[in-house]
This record gives structure tokens, C-alpha cells and sequence, in this order.
């Protein structure tokens, strides 16, 4: 009688916790599957154009070892933008979320596509806006700080004319 019993609360504890489960998903992909209407893609495109990043700093995460011994390493990146009219921290962290959701890749050196992206987090400072986006462990965060890095020291446009040519001498 005892083993049924067992048996029985072990059975409905694990139906009660497959429906949490779900229950737990399905707010996250009804978020996301307004995505579409939302541009994001373009938003982000713009956000990643040069100029528009002012500043990126690495993140580091501290591990507790031993007292004596605590590593610390680079846990992702903070990416800093201007803040803009009409631009809000809501609708940026949407559409940055968004946009990890997605496949789309809207540049070669986007942080949100390396591996590993476990948050991405957007808060006010001061007059910018700090994308703060963080790995799952060493290699993604240091995957996003170099992708990071890149994109902010991306070059302007450059144009370059000829202005004159001069005429070339034969030499014997």
C-alpha cells in the first residue's frame, strides 16, 4: 500500500510539474510571436550603424572557488547608445529581444549572434541607454565582448575621389 502511494504522488508530481512547465513557456512565446509586427530587425540595424554606439565595456563575472582563489573573467559586454527621441528602454529591450529571437543577422560582428546569449538586459544611464548582454560561460562571453569590440570600432563611411593623375613617365 505504501509503494501504490508512493508510486501515485510520484506520478501526479510530475504531471502537475509538465503542466507548470508549460504554463511557464507559453507567456514568453506569446511575447514573441508579436515580434513581427514590431521591426525590430531594422531597429537593431540602426542601433549597430557607425557612430550610433558611443562606448562598450566588458562585463566580468566572479566565480567562488576557495576564499583564497576566485577567477574572474569576461562574462559578456555593455554596449552604451545615445538616447533618442521616440526611443524608449522598453522598446529597445523588446526589440533587442526580439531580434535574439530571430534568425536574421543584420551584421557581420552582432553580439546577439554569437553562442551562448543568456540575458539581455536594457536600463537607463544617464543620458544612454546600456545594452548589457551576457554569456552562458567563458567562451560565449568572450565571444560577445570581441563581437562587441568589433562593431564599435567599426569605420564611418569613407569616400574617396581622384583628383588628378599625373602623367606617367617612362623610365629606361
Amino acid at each position: 500500500m505504501q509503494m501504490q502511494s508512493l508510486l501515485l504522488s510520484a506520478a501526479l508530481a510530475s504531471i502537475l510539474g509538465g503542466c507548470a512547465a508549460q504554463t511557464a513557456q507559453q507567456p514568453s512565446q506569446r511575447a514573441l510571436a508579436d515580434c513581427g509586427s514590431l521591426g525590430s530587425d531594422q531597429t537593431v540595424a540602426t542601433l549597430y550603424s557607425p557612430g550610433k554606439l558611443t562606448s562598450v565595456q566588458p562585463t566580468y563575472r566572479q566565480e567562488f572557488v576557495a576564499r583564497a582563489i576566485q577567477p574572474r573573467y569576461v562574462s559578456g559586454a555593455s554596449l552604451y547608445v545615445s538616447a533618442e527621441p521616440g526611443l524608449t528602454r522598453a522598446y529597445l529591450q523588446r526589440a533587442l529581444t526580439c531580434h535574439a529571437a530571430s534568425t536574421a543577422s543584420v551584421h557581420p560582428s552582432d553580439p546577439l549572434r554569437a553562442a551562448g546569449v543568456a540575458s539581455i538586459t536594457v536600463s537607463e544611464a544617464g543620458a544612454a541607454m546600456r545594452i548589457s548582454i551576457q554569456g552562458t560561460d567563458r567562451a560565449s562571453g568572450k565571444a560577445i565582448w570581441q563581437r562587441a569590440r568589433t562593431l564599435h570600432e567599426q569605420p564611418g563611411q569613407v569616400s574617396v575621389e581622384q583628383l588628378s593623375a599625373a602623367p606617367v613617365q617612362p623610365r629606361f
